[in-house]
């Protein structure tokens, strides 16, 4: 009885372990993870910088859930200004628009939140509609035809600071203050990045294959787009802040003293230069048709120049800095004065036409009309005159561009997009 006992005990422990070790193998008991295993994880790589980790929380965040509004999905697809959506959520109500003979095309929104900002943007060949939202670096392609979002890439690093974009055949290329990143405007994923001749805090002017910047040293520089490499430069006494302005074969360039010149946009050899007598913060015009050079300075006068020789035609001494490109449209030269309003002069003689009290922004004209806005309107002008024809209340407005066919773009601070036949 005690030997057979015995044997029990034993069988009964043997079964006990072999059990145990069953239970081992088939779920294997997973470590605490200990704080010295969390810092010695390597991290992955960012896209071009950060981590796939912080890229992909971001996404979720603030991508993935933006909502896209496609006004063609209303119930009445053959009226959409009459749609709810559209009359509570989008810039301009529908009774406005259809007072002022513009129809609507499509509405979208990239729904951009409060802690991001639109901060660059532009149209691409007519087809795309790029934009940059900060602090995150998200690009944004949408397709001009029907307000689709192709693809959202984040580019950099939250430190980066990127300047208008603009398309080189099938790149799309964008500038930081120190480099140059190529994008495939297909995928919006990065290809090549490299590092810029000097530190500049404005988009390139565009000739051929190219980009030619002007630096915070006083370096004007082009930089060749398809090898990465610069191919000629040329220095000025003092630092540029406004950007470059090209034609077919010159660049123009001015600095932070006043000094400007024009330049063979394909050697880097001056042409001819001169100075104003205060800086020059705003980018000139160059008038190819007309032989004309525009200069706007801040020593409160506009220079037309000879674009032949740099010889001064006529000036027009405002009462404020000039601070804003002007805008040439037919015969006249539309100048924005920060405090006194839009300014219309004659091309020929620099003589004043008429103003506004309001200093309003023109995107488009017609042959009677010139349109306007400002942040929180959409003006009508009559052009002869600059009498005020219509005048409608919007959401606050980022940029209106105009377009091919009589179309024209409205972009809200908010990611609201709308386009419009006039």
């Amino acid at each position: 009885m005690k030997i057979k006992l015995w044997m029990l005990i034993v069988l009964t422990g043997f079964m006990t372990v072999s059990w145990g070790c069953a239970n081992k193998q088939t779920t294997p008991e997973q470590p605490e993870p200990t704080a010295q295993n969390e810092q010695t994880q390597p991290s992955n790589p960012g896209l071009i910088g950060g981590t796939l980790q912080a890229a992909d929380n971001l996404m979720r965040n603030t991508v993935s859930l933006i909502p896209f509004v496609d006004i063609r999905k209303a119930n009445d697809v053959s009226d959409p200004q009459q749609a709810p959506s559209f009359r509570n959520d989008f810039p301009i109500a529908a009774s406005d628009l259809q007072r002022m003979g513009l129809k609507v095309h499509w509405a979208s929104n990239l729904d951009v939140p409060d802690s991001e900002k639109i901060s660059q943007w532009n149209i691409l060949d007519d087809k795309y509609l790029i934009t940059i939202e900060t602090p995150s670096n998200l690009f944004t392609l949408v397709s001009l035809s029907d307000g689709r979002i192709l693809w959202r890439e984040i580019q950099g690093q939250r430190t980066d600071r990127f300047y208008q974009p603009f398309l080189y055949g099938e790149t799309l290329c964008v500038n930081s203050e120190t480099h140059m990143i190529k994008i495939d405007i297909r995928t919006g994923r990065a290809m090549e990045i490299v590092e810029l001749k000097a530190v500049v805090n404005n988009p390139p002017a565009v000739m051929d294959n190219y980009a030619i910047f002007g630096g915070l040293n006083g370096r004007i520089f082009a930089h060749d787009v398809n090898t990465g490499y610069p191919k000629w430069n040329y220095q000025l006494q003092a630092g540029i802040t406004a950007p470059p302005t090209t034609s077919t074969a010159a660049v123009l360039v001015g600095d932070a003293s006043g000094v400007y010149i024009l330049l063979n946009a394909r050697t880097g050899e001056p042409i001819w230069k001169g100075r104003t007598f205060r800086q020059i913060s705003a980018p000139g015009v160059i008038l190819t048709s007309k032989n004309l050079v525009l200069i706007p300075s801040e020593d409160q006068t506009l220079y037309a120049l000879d674009s032949v020789f740099g010889n001064d035609i006529w000036r027009y001494h405002a009462k404020r800095a000039l601070t804003h490109q002007p805008i040439v449209i037919d015969d006249m030269i539309l100048l924005p004065i920060t405090g006194n309003g839009l300014f219309a002069l004659d091309a020929s003689t620099g003589k004043e036409i008429w103003k506004t009290n309001e200093r309003l922004t023109p995107f488009d004209s017609s042959d009677e009309n010139l349109y306007c806005y400002k942040s929180n309107s959409l003006w009508i002008l009559e052009k002869e005159s600059g009498k005020t024809i219509s005048q409608i209340p919007t959401a606050d407005i980022t940029d209106m561009i105009a377009l091919q066919n009589k179309q024209f773009l409205v972009m809200t601070q908010t990611g609201r997009l709308l386009k419009l036949q006039r």
